[in-house]
């Protein structure tokens, strides 16, 4: 496929590439705790700068399933439980 990737449908590429993401999100995000999700911490008020230093580097481990725990102006680490919610928040704001 990669020395001949003209030989092969179009769309045929894209199910490969399909199933290819789908059997890697199985792996690097299983719900039964076989991969430790990646936690970061981020300040309020330096979301992007936290946000780059934290994630930065990481290389495929940002495959993995991604949890921000966020500190406020106080240096108080947040209450709240990331469901989903915070990591959407860190990444629209």
């Amino acid at each position: 496929l990669q020395n001949m990737h003209y030989a092969v449908p179009f769309t045929e590429r894209v199910r490969i590439f399909q199933e290819w993401v789908r059997k890697d999100r199985e792996i690097m995000q299983a719900r039964d705790g076989s991969v430790a999700p990646l936690r970061f911490t981020v300040r309020r008020n330096y979301i992007f700068e936290d946000g780059f230093s934290s994630l930065g580097n990481k290389g495929r481990q940002l495959r993995r399933k991604l949890y921000v725990i966020f500190i406020n102006a106080a240096g108080e680490q947040e209450s709240g439980i990331d469901a989903g919610g915070l990591f959407k928040e860190f990444w629209t704001n």
